[in-house]
């Protein structure tokens, strides 16, 4: 019976091996767009929802296909942000569309946006988190498009990390606090 234990343990050990071996191969496919682009935006949702309630505020992931919002933050007087999330797929740039999307500024867009970098050793201990607000979002993707708007049919707006690296928008989670108690409407709108 002692025997039968010890191969039961050796083999759950090779499994635990394996499964580990696995999700590692598994990002690696990630990477290589093998999993559905929803899939790997939604996780990247979830993630940084849970960095929101990690640092005390209320926040709440939108379901859905082609929402407007990805999160909405709360304040305790009822302000709310909307929040748009970004996942590198490739560690190297992020897919925005931001033009021609958010070129009428009276169009509702998101308050803050959050660009997140996955840690590629399936640890969120190397995950990385860029919040920029609206305006600030603006600027990079005009720098990545050289002064340049996309226009609607014309190509894919995305931001390369160098560009973000360039501002000081790493865990700049304080930029959220700043907005939901300022007396300054966001996005027009006062709450």
């Amino acid at each position: 019976m002692l025997r039968n234990f010890l191969k039961e343990n050796d083999l759950a050990s090779t499994f635990q091996t394996c499964i580990i071996g696995f999700m590692k191969e598994r990002e690696t496919l990630i990477g290589k767009r093998i999993m559905e682009k929803n899939n790997i935006g939604l996780a990247g949702e979830m993630r940084v929802c849970a960095e929101f309630l990690k640092k005390g505020y209320q926040a709440s992931i939108t379901f859905g296909n082609a929402k407007a919002t990805d999160i909405i933050v709360t304040s305790p007087a009822g302000r709310y942000l909307r929040v748009e999330v970004k996942t590198s797929k490739n560690g190297r740039n992020f897919m925005t569309g931001f033009f021609p999307k958010y070129t009428n500024p009276s169009k509702p867009h998101p308050d803050l946006w959050v660009f997140y970098l996955p840690d590629k050793d399936l640890s969120t201990s190397g995950d990385r988190f860029f919040v920029a607000t609206h305006d600030e979002v603006e600027e990079m993707q005009l720098i990545a498009n050289k002064g340049n708007k996309t226009e609607k049919g014309k190509g894919a707006d995305n931001i390369p990390l160098k560009v973000i690296l360039e501002f000081s928008h790493e865990d700049a989670w304080t930029k959220t606090t700043r907005l939901l108690n300022s007396s300054e409407p966001v996005d027009g709108i006062n709450f």
